[in-house]
């Protein structure tokens, strides 16, 4: 082969592989910035949503911040720094050990350790904290993971409930002064009663101290008299009488406020009512039939004034119920107690008229009665039905009963968990 033809053949070929390398090279770059520019914009995206999660964390509406497993806090939000009134720089510096109020520091602690040992996956509790000024806040306060391979942090959310608890006690203040009310209610129209009821004992303990007296006169020497004896019996027995009605005033006539839940027996809290409603129903000639069926000692927690309240209410409504016929035959009521598993049950029935069914659905809403004007609230059924609430009970009337017939039903153990009838011989409520 001649050498030009050499020489250009090769020369040929390795401008060929220069091009092609060239190329390759070219083609490389290009490709290396479509790579460098795809990873820009997927950190300019990640930047724009770090941004605006940040944006999103800070000015949420709800108080949020990451607390360390110690109760360090890392970082809080706008919302945060406004509820406890501490500026961010200085609530980074705070424990949040240091911010529970003393009485709550500690009602959260097994829940948190719950949390990061993973046993829960989260949690919600209401909690006291302080502010700056040592006023006091309740939040009701969410904890919970983002990422449990961040697992020494955790985010806390927390609302401000302070006006919803103020407003609370509020509502329970004015729920006990309207129970009072009716307590007071409900003793004032058996006052007259109530007189009567401690005048005739006392009517006895003077007549036996004077016939004492004629007999000591006349005879001192007859000191061992059995007369005597048997008026000083009859003088203690008297008294009892007289006590046991003052207490039972006395008890049903305290306020609830400040009332706690104590132990006492189901004939202690129908004690309470009888020595105050006996008279009533015997100067009406209204027949009591007390059948406990051997559940009269059986030990009750409750709260016994509003428990009291509740049969209070329930036997005057049968009372001004039964004297409301003319048929004396229906001049009953009777009280029946029943245990049923870990519940205690109360049925109370009369020989009334009976309840119209068109007010069946409405006896147990405030205001509602059908008695004369100034002869009922309207409250002691609602109240009633309230108080059997709180003991996680329930009170309601058995529309298939063929008389008037209220059940009552309270766990026995705290652990376990209401005038005289119109002219149409309606039953008044």
């Amino acid at each position: 082969m001649p050498l030009v033809t050499y020489l250009t053949t090769h020369s040929l070929c390795f401008l060929s592989f220069s091009a092609l390398s060239v190329g390759l090279f070219y083609l490389f770059r290009k490709n290396c910035n479509l790579k460098k520019l795809a990873l820009l914009n997927e950190a300019e995206e990640q930047n724009k949503i770090l941004k605006t999660y940040q944006e999103t964390f800070h000015n949420a509406s709800i108080a949020l911040m990451f607390v360390r497993k110690d109760g360090k806090v890392l970082k809080v939000n706008k919302t945060a720094c406004e509820i406890f009134q501490i500026p961010e720089k200085n609530f980074l510096k705070k424990n949040l050990a240091d911010l529970s109020h003393p009485e709550d520091k500690h009602k959260d602690e097994i829940l948190f350790q719950k949390l990061y040992q993973a046993d829960i996956p989260s949690f919600e509790i209401e909690k006291r904290y302080l502010r700056k000024d040592k006023e006091v806040i309740w939040v009701k306060q969410s904890a919970y993971f983002v990422d449990r391979d961040q697992n020494d942090t955790c985010v806390l959310q927390m609302k401000d409930i302070t006006e919803d608890k103020k407003f609370m006690q509020e509502l329970e203040v004015q729920k006990a002064n309207v129970l009072y009310t009716g307590q007071m209610a409900s003793l004032g129209e058996m006052a007259s009663n109530i007189a009567h009821e401690i005048n005739n004992p006392l009517t006895i303990i003077n007549g036996s101290a004077a016939l004492m007296g004629k007999i000591l006169e006349n005879h001192p020497e007859d000191i061992k008299n059995p007369v005597l004896f048997k008026k000083i019996d009859d003088i203690k027995s008297t008294t009892t009488r007289i006590t046991k009605i003052i207490n039972s005033l006395k008890n049903l006539s305290r306020g609830r406020q400040g009332e706690e839940l104590e132990t006492c027996t189901i004939n202690e809290v129908i004690e309470d009512v009888l020595s105050l409603c006996k008279e009533k129903m015997r100067l009406n000639n209204i027949t009591f039939t007390f059948q406990p069926n051997g559940f009269e000692n059986q030990e009750i927690d409750c709260y016994r004034i509003q428990l009291s309240q509740v049969f209070m209410n329930l036997i005057l409504n049968s009372i001004d119920a039964v004297v409301g016929t003319k048929d004396m035959s229906r001049h009953w009521i009777k009280l029946e107690i029943n245990k049923i598993g870990n519940q205690m049950e109360f049925l109370l029935s009369d020989g009334g008229p009976g309840i119209p069914k068109e007010y069946i659905t409405n006896v147990f809403t405030p205001f509602f009665t059908t008695k004369p004007l100034g002869k009922g609230t309207g409250l002691g059924l609602s109240l009633s039905k309230t108080i059997i609430e709180e003991h996680r009970g329930n009170l309601r009337i058995l529309e298939d009963s063929p008389n008037t017939t209220f059940k009552i039903t309270i766990p026995y153990q705290a652990s376990s968990a209401a005038q005289t009838a119109n002219t149409n011989n309606k039953r008044a409520i």
